[in-house]
């Protein structure tokens, strides 16, 4: 009765609580450790992710583990909050902000000399569609939008949804 101490007999040694207090105390063991628990098992997860590189069918199950923690909202705006600042992509081009609000994901570009009707819509949305990441987010509902300036005027505007992706 109450707090006793036994020995484990399958760990040498290693003592057990039971009764009340040993309830309380792997309630709050619990309690306290599952958020570091989960944490490390979600860093592995994302490091296993980035090693994994190409392994379409590993980077969907993480996909599906994170939207299902965090909404797709949620994995959207942690997706977007990884940007920090403007980036030069080469030859004038510019990725000026990553955005999430709701299940939208918006990527702003501005292009030097670029003019309405230059970029294939069509190209970009098969692209999109043939990215995995991209395209498992698609498939939990995001839209995904690409918005083109040119000196200061918008040029081109793309929606990318998981209707586009369907042959």
């Amino acid at each position: 009765p109450g707090l006793t101490g036994a020995v484990d007999p399958g760990r040498p040694g290693g003592a057990i609580l039971r009764g009340p207090a040993g309830a309380v105390i792997g309630f709050v063991m619990l309690v306290v450790f599952l958020p570091v628990a989960t944490e490390s098992i979600s860093r592995s997860i994302a490091e296993r992710f980035a090693a994994a590189g190409g392994d379409a069918e590993f980077q969907a199950k993480v996909l599906n583990l994170r939207v299902r923690a965090q909404g797709v909202s949620g994995v959207l705006t942690n997706f977007a909050g990884q940007f920090v600042s403007r980036q030069e992509l080469g030859d004038g081009w510019y990725l000026n902000s990553v955005t999430a609000e709701g299940d939208v994901l918006r990527y702003s570009y501005e292009v030097a000399g670029l003019v309405p009707g230059q970029i294939d819509g069509d190209a970009l949305k098969a692209d999109i569609c043939a990215a995995p990441n991209l395209a498992g987010l698609l498939a939990f509902g995001a839209t995904i939008v690409f918005n083109y300036t040119s000196d200061g005027v918008t040029v081109g505007e793309f929606r990318v949804q998981a209707i586009d992706c369907r042959v």
